[in-house]
């Protein structure tokens, strides 16, 4: 039911997604182009357009390392820039997930107009189930298996190989944009969210009425929100109480929706939305404030730490095991104990910078 208030607030917040509606592109398209189907090609091809902007500018930066102006850059390597870029595209697709997953899906979303005739909800001059929707079926079929179904399952695959492959504190540093807000047990977390996104994409594309839709969506917001109260996935407290109250707004704001007492659900879904904005809002603020001091803080601690371990291994061991030059220990007994402190003090400075890096990541 509509509530003209949090209508206007929703038509605000879109503009702050992945909308393509906005930019108005059949203001230049030419008479007769389909151009619900070029904006649905369009987002489609969004990852694609990402890589290849993603491509084009780590050339650029390659092709930078000689220019003596950019002496940062000299000592890139072609494996370290394909790597950024990667994440940096895993990230950008992990952030238009909903949008893009929303698109591929609404597709299938037909509903039967006042007339009888079966329309497509997000487009409803275009009739569904007939000669031209079935041509463009397989398409469809094939984009919301890749965004819906391959994608979480890929993330889900890599993350465990990385998982098993990598040592504890380098899969943190390599991977924090992914897995540095959760606990090290919940480093699925990001695959759960990308689960609640197509559950909900789901609700909306699979039943007809608004009732129907706001009821499956409030079962998985719920169902979430159970699992976020138990597990409490994230490392700060303040991230989990966050997503708590965010969660729970979110929900109030589609229940209320269903209320038939026009006071009662204004009340609710107006209430809800003005808690969730300054939730969200009062949250990044204390992030912003917040983060920079515990960065400063774990820096301090980090750097103090390592002192004193490389004071005191130095004070029980013979000077030898620190100067490269030293002859006084001789043969393989010198030599094991050697790569065993170099070995204590690689892992010590290690830790010291997975603590610094994994501060930063939760960002």
């Amino acid at each position: 039911r509509r509530v003209h208030g949090a209508s206007t607030w929703f038509s605000v917040v879109s503009s702050l997604n992945l909308n393509l509606e906005i930019t108005s592109p059949e203001c230049a398209a030419s008479p007769g182009v389909d151009m619900w189907l070029v904006k649905w090609l369009l987002m489609m091809l969004v990852p694609v357009f990402a890589a290849a902007a993603l491509a084009a500018g780590g050339a650029c930066f390659y092709g930078l390392r000689s220019v003596s102006c950019a002496p940062r850059l000299q000592g890139l390597t072609a494996g370290s820039l394909v790597d950024a870029l990667l994440r940096s595209l895993f990230q950008i697709v992990v952030l238009l997930f909903l949008p893009i997953v929303a698109a591929s899906l609404s597709f299938f979303g037909c509903h039967k107009d006042v007339t009888g005739r079966w329309v497509m909800e997000a487009s409803p001059a275009r009739t569904c189930f007939n000669r031209g929707y079935w041509s463009l079926f397989p398409v469809a079929a094939l984009f919301a298996v890749v965004y819906g179904l391959c994608a979480p399952l890929a993330l889900a695959r890599w993350l465990l190989a990385r998982r098993r492959a990598l040592h504890p504190v380098e899969f943190e540093l390599k991977l924090g944009f992914l897995v540095g807000r959760f606990r090290d047990e919940c480093f699925l977390s990001e695959v759960g969210a990308m689960a609640l996104k197509i559950a909900l994409v789901l609700c909306n594309t699979v039943f007809a009425t608004a009732d129907a839709r706001a009821a499956g969506m409030v079962l998985a917001l719920l169902a979430s929100l159970l699992h976020l109260a138990a597990v409490q996935p994230y490392r700060r407290a303040s991230h989990n109480a966050l997503a708590i109250g965010v969660m729970a707004s979110c929900t109030a704001v589609l229940l209320g929706g269903t209320f038939r007492d026009r006071p009662l659900r204004l009340t609710v879904v107006v209430g809800g939305l003005i808690v969730n904005s300054l939730l969200i809002l009062v949250g990044n603020a204390y992030d912003l404030w917040a983060l920079p001091r515990e960065e400063l803080a774990a820096a301090v601690v980090a750097a103090d730490s390592f002192d004193k371990a490389r004071t005191a291994l130095a004070g029980d061991a013979p000077s030898a095991l620190f100067n490269d030059d030293s002859t006084s220990l001789r043969g393989s007994g010198g030599q094991r104990s050697g790569a065993v402190m170099s070995q204590v003090l690689d892992d010590i400075e290690l830790v010291a910078l997975s603590d610094h890096a994994s501060t930063g990541s939760r960002r």
